[in-house]
């Protein structure tokens, strides 16, 4: 399942190995509930969906796609898609680590960063830099 994040592939294994000691006999289905955190409602669902659908079944499908929002990191970069985008500097700030971005990925393959309605950068399939921001004119 590489559509998923790594957390949410570990977490499904958790689950997994709770189920199969849970069905095994080893533990009973209240103590199963407790180690993974959740109501004994949620493990009869996680055991019903296990058996019908299997492994997959145990995903959540609310984390199938990553969110688009980023935070920038210190060094005024974004990581997206496998891809690192840097933020040129603004003309009123120094750098725009730690600012809540949006990245959207264009039908041409191409990023485009938004703070807002502000445009911050926008870059090809690799993360080169496509468009330099033009300064408003005085």
């Amino acid at each position: 399942m590489s559509m998923y994040p790594d957390s949410a592939a570990r977490r499904a294994m958790k689950i997994q190995e709770i189920i199969l000691r849970a069905m095994s006999g080893e533990i009973n289905w209240i103590k199963a509930a407790w180690i993974i955190g959740v109501s004994d409602r949620s493990m009869r669902r996680w055991k019903i969906r296990y058996e019908k659908y299997g492994y997959d079944g145990l995903f959540d499908r609310r984390r199938q796609r990553p969110s688009p929002k980023r935070v920038v990191n210190k060094d005024n970069t974004v990581r997206y898609d496998n891809k690192i985008l840097q933020i040129q500097r603004q003309p009123l700030r120094h750098t725009c680590s730690g600012l809540h971005v949006l990245v959207r990925h264009h039908l041409d393959d191409s990023y485009s960063v938004w703070k807002g309605p502000h445009l911050l950068g926008r870059f090809d399939s690799s993360g080169s830099i496509l468009e330099q921001l033009r300064k408003k004119a005085a």
